[in-house]
């Protein structure tokens, strides 16, 4: 029988208690059932229920599974390393997520940051919260010469295209989207007083609210709700239109996940090279023993 042995909750002295995981009854499902996550259910029943409410996710693809959230390779890459941030709990978006889920989350994006940093790659991060019902980060790396130009065309096909779901604006390094900031009458948000604009104060997004955001190399944030009008005309692949266009990744053909999808063996064996290469880099690398 393959297990996972997995890292449970923090005990009172700091401990991690260990649970397995039967990868045996991970079985693919396109079941919708949803489930709130309890902090504390660190039970084996619980996580494979809630892997399996996930139909995004194939168990061949995991990676690297920690208590809160877990790794995995997405269903047509943009390149053989791109990668997917889930959590284990039905959370929709990175706003509805706790501040415990959302720590583990950084904590991945910090370690594959280091491994793509490794290789000479710059990690560009995008989440849409729009037909989702699960949170879910597309990670992609992109070569060093070519991550300034990332920004700008977000920038410019965000704001120029149709299929666009919203126009993106830069918000500040260190804010968080649903904190309370000074936002200028044309939506630029601040953390400072201008005397040139009136300013109110907002959270930058709410829970149920769909919206796009992009973290860029630089540390830059990008961020756009998504109109009522642009909810039936945006393009879903929009963060991959843009990564693939010929100033980034040069790869048009693989800007929709439906025309580069492999085979299954195909899958299993990039999954299986990407976990040997991020394993120097996976804090939890020594209580995953995946299949």
């Amino acid at each position: 029988m393959n297990t996972i042995e997995k890292s449970g909750n923090l005990t009172k002295k700091g401990t991690l208690q260990k649970r397995k995981i039967n990868t045996n009854t991970l079985e693919d499902t396109d079941d919708n059932k949803r489930q709130l996550v309890d902090k504390n259910d660190t039970s084996e029943e619980s996580f494979q229920e809630k892997i399996d409410s996930n139909p995004q996710v194939k168990k061949h693809l995991i990676v690297s599974i920690g208590t809160q959230a877990y790794v995995a390779l997405p269903r047509g890459p943009i390149v053989p390393d791109h990668a997917l941030i889930l959590t284990i709990g039905h959370h929709q978006s990175w706003i509805s997520c706790p501040e415990y889920v959302r720590s583990e989350i950084e904590e991945y994006k910090s370690r594959l940051k280091r491994m793509y940093a490794a290789q000479d790659k710059a990690m560009v991060t995008f989440e849409r919260n729009l037909k989702t019902q699960h949170y879910q980060l597309q990670v992609v790396p992109v070569p060093f010469s070519v991550a300034a130009e990332v920004k700008q065309v977000f920038l410019e096909l965000s704001a120029n295209t149709d299929f666009s779901p919203c126009e993106l604006k830069p918000v500040p390094r260190r804010t968080e989207l649903d904190e309370v900031c000074f936002v200028n009458f044309r939506g630029l948000t601040l953390k400072f007083f201008s005397k040139k604009c009136i300013q109110y104060k907002l959270k930058i997004c709410r829970v149920g609210i769909p919206y796009f955001f992009v973290e860029l190399p630089t540390g830059e944030k990008l961020f756009g709700r998504i109109p009522k009008d642009r909810i039936s005309s945006a393009n879903l692949q929009f963060g991959r239109i843009v990564l693939t266009d010929p100033r980034i990744l040069n790869c048009p053909e693989k800007a929709d996940w439906h025309d580069c999808i492999d085979e299954e063996d195909e899958e299993t064996d990039l999954a299986k090279h990407f976990r040997k290469m991020f394993s120097p880099f996976d804090v939890n690398d020594d209580d995953n023993d995946i299949e």
